[in-house]
């Protein structure tokens, strides 16, 4: 009698001994093993091992014929919406309420694909809130340009304490008595050791752990083991690409993506030719799609705008870490005096020792987004020497106007941007670009360097946000933690306020009052570095 019964998340496979069945199990796919406990072959449970074992003749028991039926026709997991969580600072939108019931539908072990924007983050972070010490401590791992961001939402949003992890040298005193720990995904490997009293994990843009092979994934893969919470985040579109989301689906749920071979043959159109496999394409695409939603929960922006704003704006704290140095040092040489003008001269220093020592964080950023959203995004920066390093770095698919741009070529430049679709920045500068064009192909604008007015941030906000627009826009500034860019945009919010509290214009909107005030504060600053 050959017989196929369930034993966890693996095949059981039994029979009375035979070299010739022997050979054939040995042919099932890579995670079959003898086990001498049960006396009994193991596999994990898989539809092509399950065809295999079917064509040799194998009786198939109940419980995998049930496991079949799961496999091929999930039932979808109910939503219901938890917006009423106590210590939540701020309140859910409606859909975001839903991520969090979907979340705890899922026991906190599921995957948020929600587009860029509709707040995949907070999500996270309210369900984290709403478990509270049966789930915590809780380890963030994320890409080292969205550290700063998780710590500024975890503090906006939430009760929890949180911390950055940074550096190589990891002490266990740092992860000690928080509810909430925040690491890079190229530094989790040394932190491991001392990462055992971690609950929950949340993969933040899990692509980034699509090779199996690198040092991150197999990190990533130490640290989920035997955690019963994983939250896994990504906005990038799976069923384009399935192959490089393998790993985080066999994570969240071995039982149903348990078999790599098994996963590529079906989905990933798998095809053998002269130098190898190829995994890079898509097959039954609705299928896998019917399978991701018992544990993914996916909305685009169309799906959602009733409940959000016109316009979102997002501050992205950069963590410089190593980099601090370069403005430290920047700051103690300032020489300040009584000359406004000389001290205009010292900021400019400053904002360019800044905009060095965040730059490579800005541009991991901007990678990011181009991976994850399938959209355009407009980046503005100020000075003519960064929009030059953007342009470098992505000339072959982004698109630059500013002050040395021909008068004649900016509306061929912006209806390139509007048109085509293999240009997807556009970069501009904030005085040249930031009236006068519309660039509506996008819902999306981040800025490097940052204006002295809200006016002027306005107007070039208002690019991609014109009359008769269908979509909310989100502003992202990308601004370097620890430096005066964060003063900057705390006094342009201020400044934000007062002028719209103001019928018809009745404030001057002044440069002047900004810079003076940020020089007061720099000049406290320096005194203490001295």
């Amino acid at each position: 009698m050959k017989t196929v019964s369930m034993f966890n998340t693996c095949f059981r496979i039994e029979f009375s001994y035979d070299p010739a069945v022997v050979a054939q199990v040995r042919c099932l796919p890579s995670g079959r093993r003898w086990s001498p406990e049960l006396r009994a072959w193991l596999c994990p449970a898989g539809p092509e091992a399950l065809k295999m074992l079917r064509g040799w003749g194998f009786t198939i028991r109940p419980d995998v014929l049930a496991w079949e039926q799961q496999w091929l026709n999930p039932t979808p997991v109910v939503r219901a919406r938890i917006d009423n969580i106590p210590g939540l600072k701020k309140k859910l939108y409606p859909f975001q309420a839903e991520g969090v019931g979907f979340l705890e539908s899922r026991f906190g072990r599921s995957l948020i694909a929600d587009e860029m924007g509709l707040g995949k983050t907070v999500q996270a972070l309210a369900w984290l809130q709403h478990k509270g010490a049966p789930v915590l401590p809780a380890l963030i791992v994320c890409p080292a340009s969205l550290k700063g961001n998780w710590a500024r939402e975890c503090a906006d949003w939430t009760t929890l304490s949180c911390r950055v992890l940074s550096g190589s040298q990891p002490a266990p005193e740092q992860v000690v008595g928080l509810d909430v720990l925040i690491v890079n995904y190229d530094i989790l490997a040394k932190w491991l050791p001392i990462l055992g009293s971690i609950r929950t994990v949340v993969l933040d843009e899990a692509h980034y752990i699509k090779n199996p092979k690198a040092a991150r994934t197999k990190a990533v893969r130490w640290l989920c083991k035997g955690r019963r919470h994983v939250i896994a985040m990504s906005g990038t579109p799976i069923i384009n690409r399935p192959a490089e989301f393998f790993t985080t689906l066999s994570i969240l749920d071995n039982t149903m993506f348990g078999d790599w071979w098994a996963f590529a043959k079906r989905y990933c159109n798998a095809q053998c030719g002269r130098f190898g496999w190829d995994f890079s394409g898509a097959s039954n695409t609705d299928e896998l799609h019917h399978k991701l939603s018992t544990l993914m929960i996916r909305r685009l922006k169309a799906d959602v705008l009733t409940d959000l704003p016109p316009k979102t704006r997002t501050m992205i704290p950069l963590e410089l870490n190593g980099k601090a140095d370069v403005y430290k040092l920047a700051l103690q040489r300032v020489e300040w005096g009584n000359d406004p003008l000389a001290d205009i001269t010292q900021i400019s220093k400053l904002r360019q020792a800044a905009l060095d020592a965040k730059f490579d964080l800005c541009c991991e950023w901007i990678d990011n987004f181009l991976e994850t959203s399938p959209g355009k995004l407009v980046l503005f920066a100020v000075h003519h020497a960064t929009i030059d390093r953007l342009m470098a770095r992505y000339s072959e698919r982004a698109v630059s106007l500013d002050g040395r741009t021909e008068i004649t070529s900016r509306s061929l430049i912006v209806e390139r941007f509007q048109t085509d679709p293999g240009v997807r920045l556009f970069i501009g500068n904030i005085q040249a670009a930031g009236v006068g064009i519309t660039l509506t192909a996008a819902q999306d604008t981040a800025f490097l360097e940052f204006p002295w007015t809200p006016g002027e941030l306005d107007q070039a906000e208002d690019r991609i946000h014109r009359i008769g627009q269908k979509g909310a826009a989100n502003i992202y500034y990308l601004a370097a933690k620890g430096t005066l860019e964060v003063d900057m945009l705390e006094l342009i919010a201020k400044k934000r306020e007062i002028v719209a509290g103001v019928l018809d214009g009745g404030l001057a909107d002044s440069a002047a009052n900004i810079q003076n005030e940020l020089i007061q504060r720099l000049k406290g600053i320096s005194s203490n570095e001295k």
